[in-house]
């Protein structure tokens, strides 16, 4: 899986190394640990003291307990995420040329256009249940009969007419405008430069990790200074 990355200040490489996985079996042995049954050991001693005849080594590994990825590059899949003065697309600036003033104006006229499509075409004022919903639902005996029901909703079969027509590889994500049009424009602002995960003086945050990632996010990269270079990474896991 590919992944966004927004690395916070220089040497965009060397920050990132402490998280590599041992994928060619060159990583120093200080960064790694062994790993056998879904359980991290200082060495494979300590495995083979521990479960004698019962070990196997082709069960176990050493990997480095902190790997995020085995490739990236910048930019990549999610290059151009920050536009400056000049109006050009970058993957790589510093804060205080990023032209927030642009990018906000455009966020907002796509989030208007976007909130009044959704409700005339789609929602068109009809309630409808969420996927989350159904998935608390058990009294439907599999999947397959849980996802026909979904679908069936009145809503969700012209969010797929809405899909088709827009050459949509994913739906739009309904339970997002129920909201006020307010609301929804300011969520999209929020949002903005949001990266699945956020790397800066060695510490390294993501979505799977963080209680509230969007709000951690929001407030380490406001609290960015002006002159700190920001790097957008494509990272492979």
């Amino acid at each position: 899986m590919h992944y966004s990355l927004l690395v916070i200040g220089e040497n965009v490489e060397q920050q990132l190394a402490p998280f590599q996985e041992n994928d060619m079996g060159d990583l120093p042995r200080e960064m790694l640990k062994f790993r056998y049954d879904d359980k991290w050991y200082d060495t494979e001693q300590e495995v083979i003291e521990k479960l004698g005849k019962d070990f196997d080594s082709d069960e176990g590994y050493w990997q480095n307990p902190n790997a995020k990825w085995d490739w990236w590059q910048i930019g990549g899949r999610f290059g151009g995420r920050f536009k400056n003065k000049h109006g050009e697309q970058t993957s790589q600036i510093i804060k205080n040329d990023i032209d927030f003033d642009l990018i906000y104006k455009e966020v907002e006229e796509d989030a208007i256009k976007s909130y009044q499509e959704i409700h005339a075409e789609v929602i068109q004022g009809e309630s409808f249940i969420s996927w989350d919903d159904f998935m608390k639902n058990d009294s439907f005996e599999d999947m397959d009969e849980r996802r026909k029901e979904y679908h069936s909703q009145s809503v969700l079969k012209r969010a797929g007419k809405f899909s088709a027509k827009k050459q949509m590889f994913f739906g739009p994500n309904l339970v997002d405008y129920l909201v006020s049009q307010k609301e929804f424009v300011k969520n999209k602002k929020d949002s903005r430069f949001q990266t699945f995960a956020i790397l800066k003086d060695g510490v390294w945050i993501d979505e799977d990790s963080a209680t509230n990632y969007k709000s951690e996010f929001k407030k380490l990269f406001e609290s960015i200074g002006d002159e700190e270079l920001l790097t957008i990474i494509d990272y492979h896991n």
